[in-house]
């Protein structure tokens, strides 16, 4: 590994619980292969019956593959203790968090993100999903709705932390978790914050980031190739997604009551109860009242923004 500087650059942490062996190596294979970029494996198990670490000792020794570290924790602990315990431990400036199904995009993902981030002085950047999943040996993409759907707030020359915001926190147009990277020291400071308040929905942080104004940039690529349908956010399970919106509503409290505007906690308000108890007449008052949401979610429903699905055919190999 050809580093930028002597310093880990980037710590890559795999959270898994029960996975599929099959799954967690490709994962781990797509991180194996970055070039020009420094970084370590942090694979932090949450309880698993088979955490496959046996395995995975084997799998780093044949390819004599060193800078990797395993965490067991002997009881589920939900996933954002999970992910707090390997950051506690992250010497890398960045940290990437990835499950086991998801891959990197390219070999020079990691290198091409960071020199993003550094040239842009960001926090966080974020970039595209690429969906997929597996039929019959299989890979299949799928064009689905790409998150955000408004990118521009995001961009290097927009220094307008509110559209930002707003965009994030009234209009519900939020990023995909999976295709964040960012800043260790920040991501210790949230998940710090969380550890009692979050379980699960470790995206749900994110939120708070953004109502701090944490910098955050639009990096216009590929990042990851993520699996269709495996994750909380795309799991058609009703318990599930009770508990994702149970740590939504827990973030809902903290920003109401840090925020200090109180034309933001009115809008914010209206908002929360649309989702929360979508009767007609929450829909109107919030559409009426805050303002630009309407059209937001207009531009969303006929003007949609979709993810990629002609992957060059070298790319595709490292998901088989």
């Amino acid at each position: 590994m050809m580093g930028l500087n002597n310093l880990i650059n980037v710590s890559v942490v795999v959270a898994s619980y029960n996975p599929n062996l099959d799954k967690l190596l490709k994962t781990i294979n797509s991180i194996i292969i970055q070039q020009n970029i420094t970084f370590q494996i942090i694979i932090t198990d949450d309880g698993s019956k088979n955490d496959y670490f046996f395995e995975l000792e084997q799998f780093f020794n044949n390819i004599k593959f060193k800078n990797f570290i395993l965490i067991k924790n002997k009881i589920n602990m939900g996933t954002v203790k999970n992910i707090k315990k390997a950051l506690d431990i992250c010497d890398g400036t960045y940290t990437k968090l990835i499950s086991p199904g998801d891959c990197l995009y390219d070999k020079y993902t990691l290198y091409r993100w960071v020199t993003f981030l550094k040239e842009t002085n960001a926090s966080f950047s974020f970039g595209n999903a690429v969906y997929y999943y597996m039929s019959e040996n299989e890979v299949k993409f799928v064009r689905h709705k790409a998150w955000p759907q408004n990118t521009f707030v995001y961009k290097d020359t927009f220094i307008d932390n509110s559209k930002i915001i707003n965009n994030y926190l009234l209009f519900n147009d939020t990023i995909h978790g999976a295709t964040l990277i960012g800043k260790t020291l920040i991501y210790k400071k949230y998940f710090e914050m969380g550890i009692d308040i979050i379980k699960y929905a470790e995206d749900c942080l994110y939120r708070l980031m953004v109502f701090d104004g944490v910098s955050i940039k639009f990096f216009p690529y590929n990042v990851i190739f993520y699996e269709y349908g495996s994750g909380i956010s795309t799991r058609p399970d009703k318990k599930w997604q009770s508990i994702l919106k149970k740590d939504i509503q827990a973030t809902d409290k903290i920003i109401l009551e840090l925020s200090k505007n109180n034309s933001f906690i009115r809008n914010f308000n209206l908002v929360i109860t649309s989702r929360d108890n979508p009767l007609f007449l929450n829909k109107i008052k919030s559409y009426i009242f805050v303002h630009g949401l309407f059209i937001e979610k207009c531009k969303n429903k006929f003007f949609k923004r979709y993810t990629k699905v002609n992957i060059p055919d070298n790319l595709v190999s490292i998901l088989k």
